[in-house]
């Protein structure tokens, strides 16, 4: 069942999300291991989600336009 409660993993993937926050634990606690493990699955999220907000065609396109010389 899911709780309103935070925990270490939590707080670290919701930094992550922004790839901001420095861990509010001391170093080398489980705490510490739990809010870093969070932290790296927010930016994984976050990464992928940039990526699939990229549209592929106009990528293609973006990279047709940079081989083609200009004609001015």
């Amino acid at each position: 069942m899911p709780s309103n409660r935070s925990d270490a993993r939590h707080e670290g993937f919701k930094a992550g999300g922004y790839f901001g926050g420095q861990c509010p634990y001391p170093p080398g606690s489980q705490e510490a291991a739990a809010w870093e493990r969070g932290w790296l699955e927010g930016s994984v999220r976050r990464t992928a989600a940039q990526r699939r907000q990229q549209r592929p065609f106009q990528t293609l396109l973006k990279t047709l336009r940079n081989l083609v010389p200009s004609a001015h």
